[in-house]
Formats: C-alpha cells, structure tokens, sequence
C-alpha cells in the first residue's frame, strides 16, 4: 500500500473462485489516518448466494448483491506488505486472514 492516498475510495482487489463456484473478493482499501496512525481495511467477500456467517466482523450483502462481507480496519503501516489468506476451515466454512508480512502478526477479516 506504500504511495497509496490516505483516503478512502480505492480498492486494491483480488477475486477468487470457491472450488467453482460464484466468486469471492479480498483486498485492501486506504483510509483516512486515524490518531496520526496509518490504518488498513481488509475485506473478504462471498457473492455466493446463501452465503451465511454470524462472525463479529460481517455484514450481509456483498456491493448490494447476494452474499455477505467481512471488513477489519486496523492500524499498520503503509511501507509494509499484507498478505490476505483464504483457507477452508471445514465444509463449507472458508476464513480470510490479513498477514503483515514484515510482523508476522495477523488477523482474522472474518469466517
């Protein structure tokens, strides 16, 4: 994200396929500062329909479709590398986690 506009407005995406099926995003979006301290909103979306999720981070609908969106903001920094992980869990559970590449400290966006 380094050179990005601390703004929000942008969306450094990724899409994705479950086993086939419908489609999925994950990415990254700048925001504002916050407390002088750079932050990073991490998202992970299921365009499935039918798509459910009682995680702490999600809301339903996915850009006004089908499906839901998880959403993270946390304080990083801008020079650093993210890496977004999406992983099955068990059945039809997947989980999208944010990895800081220089800390190793990572968080759940949501399940």
């Amino acid at each position: 994200m380094q050179g990005a506009p601390r703004t929000s407005g942008y969306y450094l995406a990724q899409q994705f396929g479950f086993n086939g099926v419908d489609v999925g995003y994950t990415g990254l979006q700048p925001r504002p500062d916050s407390r002088r301290r750079q932050v990073v909103h991490a998202a992970f979306s299921s365009f499935q329909n039918g798509t459910t999720t009682k995680h702490k981070n999600y809301h339903s609908g996915a850009d006004g479709s089908l499906g839901v969106s998880c959403a993270l903001d946390i304080f990083g920094d801008y020079s650093h590398f993210y890496n977004i992980s999406v992983k099955n869990t068990g059945g039809t559970t997947w989980r999208g986690t944010l990895i800081d590449t220089v800390t190793r400290k990572s968080d759940v966006i949501g399940e």
